[in-house]
């Protein structure tokens, strides 16, 4: 005997064996968290909004909270590591935590305040997840990241990490557009309007130290990080057009497969939850260079979304 079965998120309708009856599982298609109904218990077809919300799957609250028209604030606490019963009785204790985020209830969530919470809640997806699968969700929840820099990571970090001393600037690395707000910079593509929009670009090496730093073993034209509102948001580097099936092959050993490729140029992508990896191929002739890009899909519409637009301009 079968049991019928209406999947919430993706409401696929699923024949699942009656040994399974009274378990939980993942829907093959969309992988949300299914409760399967004992025998001859509650009904066979599960409708939306009957599952326990600690079920419910990240996509599936955000949904709602459109469906709704408002913002809100999703918050994972494992209470056992405190010490207490209740966020009750954590509120009172008076302890601290180590991260949060804060949204007001009146605006809508930004994208970077999105990214904070795909990170938060990969962290208690992890935690939750059977042994075997921990490892799966971690790397799908997880951004992608090119020599330790994850997408999202903090441009104080970022120069923490990368100042040094330079024999040919007054300045210490890393060159970053913020030290001459306003200003067009070739050598870092920043344009005048990025200032105003948050957005900051920023290299580890500055040009004239003829330097370049390397992806897979071979040296850049460029790499360059992009900030939004204090949150990397994107990496691009330039190569060329020959060391493309080398950096594939890099690629493909540390990410796997390519979750899409084609298009002219040719075109290779790595998704994850919270950001991708899009590898497009150079030409020999004319000449046009490879490009490697890691970014945030939330982030980079929300950078885009600050471009002045032409009308401005009239």
């Amino acid at each position: 005997m079968a049991i019928t079965l209406e999947c919430a998120g993706c409401h696929a309708t699923l024949l699942i064996k009656d040994e399974f009856a009274g378990k939980t599982g993942k829907c093959m298609k969309c992988g949300a968290r299914l409760r399967i109904p004992s025998l001859g218990g509650e009904s066979q077809i599960t409708q939306p909004g009957q599952r326990p919300l600690g079920e419910a799957t990240l996509d599936e609250m955000l949904q709602e909270l459109g469906r709704r028209g408002c913002a809100g604030v999703l918050c994972l606490l494992d209470l056992d590591e405190f010490g207490v019963d209740s966020l009750a009785d954590l509120v009172s204790s008076g302890q601290k935590l180590a991260s949060g985020i804060e949204c007001r209830m009146t605006e809508p969530l930004s994208a970077t305040q999105r990214q904070g919470i795909y990170g938060m809640l990969a962290e208690g997806l992890a935690r939750k997840a059977d042994p075997a699968a921990a490892a799966e969700s971690d790397a799908y929840y997880d951004p992608f990241e090119l020599k330790g820099d994850k997408i999202g990571m903090s441009l104080i970090e970022f120069k923490t990490k990368y100042r040094r001393n330079v024999a040919t600037s007054p300045h210490p690395a890393p060159y970053c557009s913020d030290a001459a707000p306003g200003v067009r910079d070739d050598a870092l593509l920043a344009e005048r309007w990025h200032s105003a929009a948050g957005i900051v670009h920023a290299r580890i090496e500055y040009p004239q130290e003829n330097d370049p730093p390397t992806i897979a073993g071979e040296p850049t034209e460029l790499l360059l990080y992009q900030f939004l509102d204090g949150s990397l948001f994107q990496i691009t580097a330039f190569l060329p057009p020959d060391a493309v099936h080398h950096l594939a092959e890099s690629l493909r050993k540390k990410y796997g497969p390519p979750g899409s490729s084609g298009g002219d140029p040719q075109r290779l992508t790595w998704t994850r939850l919270a950001a991708c990896v899009e590898l497009t191929y150079g030409k020999i002739r004319p000449r046009s260079p490879a490009r490697l890009r890691f970014f945030s899909d939330d982030l980079l519409r929300e950078a885009m979304s600050r471009q002045p637009k032409r009308t401005d301009d009239l």
